[in-house]
């Protein structure tokens, strides 16, 4: 069994997830099922609000699954914009984690 193998043999509420890999088996899940198809647009802001988290583990989950072949198309580059806010959700990841305000 892979590493990724023994995670999916575990239900994801008797383990603590992180943002990025909820919404990685939230996505592969919606792809592999076949609600999100071939073509489809997937947009990560409006996604990561389905998701009810920021837009950073979204899209870090959008490129894992991009690597592993079951989504194309997503640019390497994000806007100015996009990267702003990239740093700032880490930022402020990085201080609720702390308990920072």
């Amino acid at each position: 069994m892979t590493a990724a193998g023994w995670r999916d043999s575990i239900p994801a509420a008797t383990m603590k997830e992180s943002f990025k890999q909820r919404a990685y088996r939230i996505l592969s899940s919606k792809i592999l099922g076949g609600e999100l198809r071939p073509g489809d647009e997937l947009d990560r802001r409006s996604m990561a609000v389905q998701l009810g988290m920021s837009v950073a583990p979204v899209l870090e989950a959008m490129l894992l699954l991009t690597e592993e072949g079951l989504l194309e198309g997503l640019r390497d580059a994000a806007s100015p914009d996009e990267a702003e806010a990239l740093v700032r959700d880490h930022l402020n990841s990085g201080k609720s984690a702390l308990g920072i305000k």
